[in-house]
């Protein structure tokens, strides 16, 4: 059996979350994912099979498990965890972590506690009927207490794969310049000073017992060699299924519609180009102030086309704005210190109508229910899709925009961008931006968006031909294989 926890089973955070429900449909039969019981939306409750009865003992602990199945693709058997009566275990948990692992948590807040008391939780579970056949891959620093429980008190083959480090996301977060400093980083003294010490050392004590230690790409391989202090024994790049990515009808019709509606009269919709960015709003690593700033140079650069760009990122919101006679840059109100709205108005783009560029936030999750479309479907009804990320372990949003057959830009800086360039693929664009300057960058972005509208609508639907062309090599049936071979290598 394959037994793959992650904080994002039945619980829709960030990239996880896709790599998980994609996959699905190509695990092996005999596959269980644990999650926490955060949601009730994606989990349809079944019987407790007998096979997995035993774990009813452990609600005396204060441990309750609910079994069913996760409604997305391949509906994969799934168990839920409650730890909500487990809290009195937490400060023992907490020694154990620190005798065995020298894991400090004093300074932690309940951002670390949760995860850690879950993931321990889910340990003892496993631990109550798994096999030693079985294998049991462990999905970031927040599943990490499952392994770490595991590796003392059982001899069971586990798998951890990370998809960033906690440290690299952090000190990329405070600007930091990650990888022009990553072998001189001291990486517990800087973990430290964030006051993330606690949710680091998990990580690099899990990466060291597990079994077998991965990544998602090269260069987060070679981040956590100098963070984590272990190199992965295998990558496991992230997949696509790209038959669920077929359909969406009339995309591109629904987008102008909403757009006419937002920029009543202010130009040609059906002779503008549409340009997207989306994804977690990480405004740095994400290079969301980028795109900004390369778009203030694109709105001074243009004379005779007009570009609509969406950032469809969520975000903390006050309430559902309406078009006014000047647009408003987004469709919800936002924060008065929100990093996006005051980039927008220090690059000068306010949606004035002698503005070439039009900008409009959409900082709300997209679903067919909320806005009439899929995420996909948005994502279609674009011309291009921006992603000039500084810290991207993987990149799915570039990848989700090839396979729907529309142009993406990346960066070397993204896993996928680094498998771009060793495909020689077509059709995404990977900048440059390892051991750049950050105004090199943005000119080296305006300049490619630049001649991006230049473009002629036949030359775009080749370019968008050329990239879904690409995304298909990235289709989880090509890409289980690595999944099955770290498998293999855990009971070598």
């Amino acid at each position: 059996m394959i037994i793959e926890t992650s904080w994002e089973v039945c619980n829709k955070v960030g990239g996880i979350y896709t790599v998980l429900t994609s996959k699905a449909p190509y695990m092996p039969a005999s596959y269980l994912a644990i999650g926490p019981l955060v949601h009730y939306e994606e989990f349809k409750e079944k019987p407790l099979p007998k096979k997995f009865a035993i774990v009813k003992t452990l609600e005396q602990e204060g441990i309750r498990v609910k079994f069913g199945s996760w409604k997305t693709e391949g509906k994969p058997d799934v168990m839920l965890v409650d730890v909500s009566g487990y809290w009195h275990m937490l400060n023992a948990i907490k020694t154990e972590l620190w005798e065995t692992y020298k894991i400090s948590s004093i300074r932690a807040g309940h951002d670390y506690d949760e995860p850690l008391l879950w993931s321990y939780a889910v340990g003892k579970v496993i631990a109550c009927f798994a096999k030693k056949q079985d294998t049991i891959q462990c999905h970031e620093w927040l599943s990490g207490g499952t392994i770490l429980y595991l590796a003392k008190h059982t001899t069971l083959k586990t798998i951890f794969t990370t998809h960033a480090t906690i440290l690299g996301r952090t000190l990329t977060a405070h600007n930091r310049k990650l990888y022009l400093k990553l072998s001189t980083i001291k990486p517990d003294k800087e973990a430290y000073n964030a006051n993330i010490e606690a949710k680091h050392g998990v990580e690099k004590a899990t990466a060291k017992a597990a079994t077998v230690f991965t990544t998602v790409s090269a260069i987060t391989g070679k981040e956590a060699g100098f963070i984590l202090g272990k190199k992965p024994h295998i990558i496991l790049p992230n997949g696509i299924d790209n038959k669920d990515i077929i359909g969406g009808k009339l995309c591109r019709e629904k987008l102008e519609s909403f757009v006419k509606k937002w920029f009543p009269k202010s130009f040609d919709v059906k002779k503008a180009l549409f340009f997207s960015i989306a994804g977690r709003y990480e405004y740095r690593a994400k290079g969301v102030d980028l795109f900004i700033k390369a778009l203030g140079k694109l709105n001074n650069q243009l004379k005779d086309k007009t570009v609509v760009a969406f950032f469809w990122i969520p975000a903390a919101v006050f309430g559902e704005q309406l078009p006014g006679k000047k647009p408003p840059l987004s469709t919800y109100f936002m924060a008065p210190e929100d990093p996006m709205t005051n980039a927008l108005e220090n690059a000068s783009l306010t949606n004035l109508q002698e503005e070439r560029v039009k900008v409009l936030i959409h900082p709300q999750y997209i679903t067919k229910k909320s806005f009439g479309m899929r995420f996909y479907d948005v994502l279609r009804g674009s011309d291009l899709g921006v992603f000039p990320s500084y810290y991207e372990p993987w990149g799915y949003t570039p990848l989700e925009t090839a396979a729907v057959g529309v142009p993406a830009i990346t960066t070397d800086l993204a896993g996928f961008g680094r498998w771009v360039q060793q495909h020689k693929g077509k059709g995404v664009t990977v900048l440059k931006r390892e051991k750049k300057e950050d105004e090199e960058v943005v000119d080296a972005l305006a300049k490619e968006m630049l001649r991006f509208t230049k473009l002629t609508a036949k030359q775009r639907k080749e370019l968008g031909r050329q990239a879904n062309k690409l995304a298909q090599q990235v289709d989880w049936k090509k890409l289980i294989q690595h999944y099955k071979e770290a498998w293999r290598i855990a009971h070598a």
